[in-house]
This record gives structure tokens, sequence and C-alpha cells, in this order.
């Protein structure tokens, strides 16, 4: 089934925050690992004793600077400034250690540790991402070609070239492999978190309206191939207006909630219980044919009844009417749940709190016989009402 315009929107919505919300997680996490490189070639650098180590040990302090700022979830400028802050802070610690002891140690390298922030970055373009890139590119091989080697005292040291050369070269691939890996991982939560969001009830958390409509779908055609029993039960809370209007929204949420839990407490792993509409409740039931969907109703019935929904200190009792329809031959499940409906709207005209089996499906002559059932009822529950 296809979304529709609105439901479109809020999972764009979220999508969007979802994914601005992994690129803050992941630029505190390079922000942090900016930082433990900085510690490390600071440790390196005093093994040695290079002074260079005091300035590396300022770069780490920065970075831990940075890292709060771009720990402001709330702040975007803030943010944004922390973002051009480690980028230029990592631009710069390659470029000083670069000119200053050479290519051989291969500190310009580290600029490639931007490039998978680069290209997960929310608010910049594909084209301008590409071109970022290329331009580190093009100053890595710059700093590459115009600083092949340095004549400084590091060198006469044995093994300290290929020792911090290596350290770099390891500290860049576990910087890129962390962050894709984090990205990764992150992208996997948001995607659990968007198919929660479209396929189920905020409140309740049963399967919406869309998402039954999917699995209606399958488990129609499996009825069509292999003739096994299918049974639907439409749902509907009594007098929720007025429990709304006595006791608040908030109380009818609860309401709403209890019996969700109700309607998985009383039906099988394999079926389907969804939120339909505002109180209603559609339950798709698997390999169940009318009479035993009959009798799974009246449980789910004496169940709602029996039990008094709890909202903070107040007991409130509810009950419950059902329509109890089984799919025919041929039938389309837009047909059986509307059986469904006007069988439901008889319930509610007959007094509520009761189950009631659906009329089979209307034959070519009489093709309007459940439309006027379910209007005649709709009727009669307004004549009430009015009385």
């Amino acid at each position: 089934m296809v979304m529709t315009q609105d439901e479109t929107l809020v999972v764009t919505e979220l999508a969007y925050e979802q994914v601005q919300k992994t690129f803050r997680l992941i630029m505190r996490r390079a922000t942090a690992l900016t930082f433990l490189v900085a510690l490390a070639q600071t440790f390196l650098f005093w093994f040695f004793g290079d002074p260079m180590w005091k300035w590396t040990l300022a770069m780490a302090a920065g970075d831990v600077v940075l890292y709060v700022m771009v720990s402001q979830g709330k702040s975007y400028p803030l943010f944004f400034f922390g973002i051009v802050g480690q980028f230029a802070s990592v631009v710069v610690y390659a470029s000083v250690l670069t000119t200053t002891y050479g290519r051989d140690f291969a500190f310009h390298f580290t600029l490639f540790s931007t490039v998978p922030i680069i290209m997960v970055g929310v608010r910049i373009g594909t084209l301008s991402k590409y071109l970022i890139s290329a331009a580190l590119l093009a100053f890595t091989l710059w700093l590459d070609t115009t600083y092949p080697s340095s004549q400084n005292y590091l060198l006469e040291y044995r093994g300290a070239v290929e020792l911090i050369r290596g350290v770099n070269i390891a500290m860049i691939f576990l910087v890129g492999g962390s962050l894709v890996h984090y990205y990764y991982q992150a992208s996997l939560e948001a995607r659990k978190r968007l198919l929660m969001t479209a396929n189920f009830d905020s409140l309740t958390r049963l399967v919406n309206r869309r998402r039954l409509n999917e699995v209606a779908a399958v488990a129609v055609a499996q009825f069509q191939r292999h003739h096994r029993p299918l049974s639907v039960l439409l749902c509907d809370i009594d007098h929720f207006k007025s429990i709304n209007d006595r006791f608040g929204h908030h109380a009818g949420d609860d309401v709403l909630v209890g019996v969700a839990k109700v309607l998985m407490d009383c039906t099988r792993t394999t079926d389907s219980v969804a939120r339909w509409g505002g109180e209603e409740f559609l339950i798709l039931l698997t390999d169940t044919e009318l009479n035993g969907a009959q009798v799974i109703a009246e449980r789910i019935r004496r169940s709602i009844a029996a039990e008094p929904m709890r909202s903070e200190q107040t007991d409130i009792k509810i009950a419950m009417t059902l329509g109890v329809a089984q799919f025919t031959e041929g039938e389309s499940f837009s047909n059986v749940v509307a059986r469904a409906d006007a069988a439901l709207y008889q319930g509610k005209a007959r007094g509520r709190n009761q189950v009631v089996l659906a009329e089979p499906p209307p034959s070519a002559g009489d093709g309007h016989s459940t439309d006027l059932a379910r209007q005649g009822a709709k009727n009669q529950i307004q004549g009430d009402i009015a009385s």
C-alpha cells in the first residue's frame, strides 16, 4: 500500500532528523578520535625528545574544546563552528608537521581522515562534497611533492621514521574505518526507528492501518492460493467519546493502550492486531473460520468488560463491540472489512457490548445490502442519541 502524502511528509521529516542526529554523533566521534591521535603524537614526540610535543598537546586541548562545541545539539551555530574548527585543526595539523618533518612521516595523509566526514555532511551538496575532497587530494599531493624530506634530528633515531609513519598510517585507517562503521551502525538504527514510525502506531505500539493492509494483501493471496480459512475482527470501544469528555484525553490514551494489551493477550502470535483508526482496532486471524473467530471475539469482549482500565488513580470501566467476518472465495480485503464494519454497527444499534457475525457476501442481485445494513444501523444509533 502506498503511503499518503501526510505519511510521506512525516516519514521524510523524521528521516532528515535522523540523518542530522547521526551526523552530529559522527562529529562527536571524529573529534574524540582526533583528540586521541593528537595525544598519541604528543607521546611520540615527547618520547623522542622533540619539543613539538608541546604544540601537539595544545592541539589535543583544542580538540577538547571542539568536542564540547559539536556536542551542543541545540545550538546549530556553535555546532557549525565546531565542525569548521575540527576541519581546520586537521588541515593545520597536517600542514605544520609535514612542512616541518617532510613527507617521510606521512603526517599529510591524515587529511584523508576528513573525507568520510565530508561525505556524510547533511548540509553539503553532492558536487561540493566531491570538490572539497578533490581539493584535499590536491593539497595532499602538493605537500607530498613539495616537502619530500627534512633533515630533522629525528631521522638519526633508528626506526623513528618507520615508527611514526606506521602510527600515522594506522591511525588514518582506524579513524576512517571507525567512522564508516559507526555511520553504518547509526544508519541501521535510524532505519529501524523509521520502520517503526512508518509501520506502527506511536501510542499503542500496534501495527498501523497502512502496515496491516500490506500484511492482509499477503494473507489474502495465501488464502486464495491454499484455501486456508481467514477471518477479520473489527473492534470498537463503546462510548469512547464520553471517556475523553469525562476523564480527559490522557485517560483516553491510557484506555487505548490498555485495550491494545488485552487484544494482544487474547490473540496468537500468528494473528495481526492493528489500530485501525481512533478507537477502532482490526484483527486479522489466520487459519481461523467464522466460529473460531467468534470464540476469540467473545474472549476479547469478556476480557475488556471484566478488567477496568487504569488511568493514574482512576479505574475506567469500558465495553467493546465487535464485528466478525470470514473471507470467502474471490472476496477482497476491503469487502470483508466492510462486512465486519456492518456487523459492528448492528451490534452498536442493538445495545453495544456484544459480538455480531457478519452477513454472507452479497450476491450479484443485492450488491448494496451491506451498505444498506450499515446505514440502517447508523440511523438507528443516531436516533437513539437524539432521543
